[in-house]
């Protein structure tokens, strides 16, 4: 098992607990540093990137479809 899945494996656990980040880390010998420093580097990335370039008013913040802004003024 790479160290990604083991920490993968983490997360999930952790997800399923119901615990905070810290409880969690306290129960399984963690340092929290490490934990969060895995769940960010885990977790899914934004497209707020990859959508400016076409169009300055879309964003996929949470990658879950395209937000359109109305901005007051602007067509």
């Amino acid at each position: 098992m790479t160290k990604s899945e083991q920490w993968q494996q983490h997360l999930n656990l952790w997800h399923a607990s119901g615990l905070s980040q810290v409880a969690f880390c306290q129960q399984h010998n963690i340092a929290v540093h490490n934990f969060q420093y895995w769940r960010k580097r885990l977790s899914p990335k934004t497209n707020l990137t990859k959508n400016q370039g076409s169009d300055p008013y879309h964003a996929d913040v949470f990658g879950s479809g395209t937000t359109t802004i109305g901005l007051a003024g602007v067509d």
